[in-house]
């Protein structure tokens, strides 16, 4: 089983993290590190604004309009990548096989390049993480895949942690307000983006214990190695009263 942790539930490395628990996360992360959280939130609040205000949302942005989206196709087509940054995201929905987390939509894959290739040859990816929203477009989860779900190279925990920092991203082929929400919504769900990381490595060592990694990379029967329910309510809350607690001390 899991190792005791914050609103951990079972072996599968999902978690809710909300209330108290959330609170005694973000307690101990830097003032300076919640401010930028609670900058990275009111662009979350007005990306959304703007998008609703067209009739639109996150997901509508990418697909195009109100039509349904094709199960697996990609949206943007040929992925949205910021070639300065070496960045990329994609949009999709599985439809009904397998059948989609509770209340999800779709979902959002993150990735990064390892290293620069070589001119006119395909680049090495890394999964970053995913994340995943409802038919409004409100973040509800992130979660990280096991290898054989996106491929590409596997990098420790620290390491993609290192890459989501200060996450910002600008993309040919999306929509500007969908780049300025996803880099915000990244900056602002950091501290669960990455819990889920160190607990997907976690778990990985313990699934090896009885059979090699690369059979666990390959194992269809666990697409999903860590997640972690998300709320815009539930951060805003208690990063207000991290602010406050934070504020307090600083007075005292």
């Amino acid at each position: 089983m899991d190792a005791a942790g914050p609103g951990v539930h079972g072996s599968n490395g999902r978690m809710s993290l909300k209330g108290e628990e959330l609170l005694a996360v973000l307690r101990q992360l830097p003032r300076d590190r919640l401010l930028r959280m609670r900058s990275a939130g009111a662009e979350v609040v007005e990306c959304m604004r703007r998008l609703a205000a067209r009739g639109s949302s996150v997901a509508a942005e990418l697909i195009g309009g109100q039509r349904p989206a094709q199960a697996w196709d990609h949206y943007p087509s040929g992925d949205a990548v910021d070639p300065r940054r070496r960045i990329r995201y994609y949009y999709h929905c599985h439809g009904r096989r397998p059948p989609p987390l509770p209340g999800e939509h779709g979902h959002f894959h993150l990735f990064c390049e390892s290293n620069p290739s070589a001119r006119g040859s395909a680049p090495t990816l890394v999964h970053l993480a995913a994340l995943s929203v409802d038919a409004h477009g409100l973040p509800i989860r992130v979660f990280t895949a096991n290898r054989w779900v996106t491929d590409g190279a596997w990098r420790s925990a620290r390491t993609l942690a290192r890459h989501l920092e200060g996450f910002r991203v600008r993309t040919r082929h999306s929509s500007v307000l969908v780049d300025r929400w996803l880099s915000a919504v990244v900056r602002l769900f950091y501290p669960q983006l990455c819990l889920i990381l160190e607990r997907r490595d976690a778990r990985l060592r313990r699934l090896s214990t009885a059979r090699s990694r690369h059979r666990v990379f390959a194992d269809r029967r666990i697409p999903v190695l860590s997640a972690c329910r998300i709320s815009l309510s539930w951060q805003f809350q208690a990063l207000e009263r991290a602010l406050a607690k934070s504020h307090t001390e600083r007075m005292t």
